[in-house]
């Protein structure tokens, strides 16, 4: 078998990881086939090749799935996007929620008895994303192709928020205007608070800020402040946030219902911008806030909460100078926690440890050495933040088993 090659298959029932349909071909290899939906005969063309594997984009539906549905976007088949708009969305939601606890079960450890804590909250498709990264080239705005560099021009993206779009129209008409003598290439990260909008601009397009400075809601380079009931929070398109609102209020609703009302000390090991660290200093008289990113912790300095101690610097305990913390809340990036901050957490040996994950899989493997040190997995929750993809984010509670060695 080899690139560009076309087969017939039938897929199976669940989805993989990256949200691509499954199936075998004669010699028994597995196939993942991006465009295709669970339970359904599909001729096929072969993308990527190896001895164990394959990787195909659809073909043609020739006995569709009761699952598959019209995509309300135009651009699913080139765009790298939302990969799951073809499939029902219930089902896309059942299946990420079945697969992710069975790889929480057969990697991490957890007990069957520890189920989902409540029905998992989705968010409507359309316009949830406040935060967007957006590729710029000759051919226009818009995203990448799935698997590829080549950028794909976007009209009207249906999930960005209205702001997004509306700067996304902006920034290809003033590339129109102003880009003659320029070469126009790189990306552009944006994130809103659903009025104001904070833009961060490649080199290659500084070009433009004469222009975006004369949009009264654009702030270059600058951070937009988001107020909540957990109180303020500076939103930088430098620095990383939650890609909803909606999506991060839901986080942070889970996470206030899972710590006391009243504690001593508590460590946040990734603590970004303060996001949860402002809901942590409402509960306790201390928190050690560390986090390695320079311009998320100034961030987080600019909230002035009193009772926080912000440390720049990698994910570590050392930082609490013979303190310790009852609680630790931990939000590490899809790579997981580093085997050196696991370490850390079996010798602080905390009452409790919340792990926020977005990456089943790291949580998986991050929760089974957890156990081993003498961890018990409380409770999960499930988020279905990010519609029409693959992707959950996870929210497990742990508590310290005292008769543990």
């Amino acid at each position: 078998m080899k690139k560009g090659e076309e087969l017939v298959i039938r897929t199976a029932s669940g989805l993989s990881a990256e949200g691509a349909a499954v199936g075998r071909v004669a010699d028994g290899r597995v196939v993942f086939v991006r465009g295709a939906a669970p339970e359904e005969t599909a001729r096929i063309r072969l993308t990527h090749v190896t001895k164990r594997f394959l990787r195909a984009d659809l073909a043609e539906v020739l006995h569709p799935s009761a699952s598959r549905v019209i995509p309300p976007c135009e651009h699913i088949v080139d765009c790298g996007g939302c990969s799951l708009m073809h499939i029902e969305s219930d089902l896309v939601r059942d299946v990420k929620v079945s697969e992710g606890l069975n790889t929480l079960r057969r990697l991490g450890g957890v007990p069957e008895e520890v189920g989902l804590r409540k029905p998992v909250q989705a968010l409507d498709l359309t316009g949830y994303r406040t935060r967007a990264r957006l590729a710029v080239g000759s051919g226009g705005v818009g995203y990448r192709r799935a698997y590829s560099h080549e950028l794909v021009p976007i009209q009207h993206c249906l999930v960005l928020h209205p702001r997004l779009n509306e700067t996304r129209n902006l920034l290809e008409r003033l590339i129109e205007q102003l880009s003659t003598g320029h070469p126009v290439s790189g990306e552009v990260r944006l994130i809103t608070n659903g009025r104001e909008l904070s833009i961060h601009l490649p080199e290659s397009l500084l070009f433009l800020m004469p222009a975006l400075g004369e949009i009264s809601w654009v702030k270059r380079n600058e951070p937009v402040i988001r107020a909540d009931r957990w109180g303020s929070i500076f939103l930088s398109a430098s620095v990383f946030s939650q890609a909803s609102l909606q999506g991060n209020d839901a986080l942070l609703a889970e996470l206030e219902q899972l710590l006391p009302q009243q504690g001593e000390l508590a460590l946040e090991l990734y603590a970004g911008s303060g996001n949860f660290t402002r809901l942590l200093a409402q509960r306790f008289t201390a928190v050690v806030a560390v986090e390695l990113e320079r311009p998320a912790v100034e961030l987080g300095r600019k909230l002035g909460l009193s009772n926080v101690e912000w440390v720049c610097a990698p994910s570590s305990a050392k930082h609490l100078r013979d303190r310790w913390p009852s609680w630790v809340v931990v939000n590490p990036p899809r790579t997981g926690i580093e085997s050196g901050v696991l370490a850390d957490l079996a010798k602080l040996r905390p009452a409790q440890v919340v792990y926020i994950s977005c990456h089943v899989g790291s949580l998986a493997r991050d929760l089974r050495q957890l156990q081993a040190a003498g961890f018990r997995v409380q409770t999960l929750a499930a988020f279905d933040i990010y519609p029409a993809t693959p992707h959950l984010e996870w929210v497990a509670s742990l508590a310290l088993d005292m008769n543990a060695d």
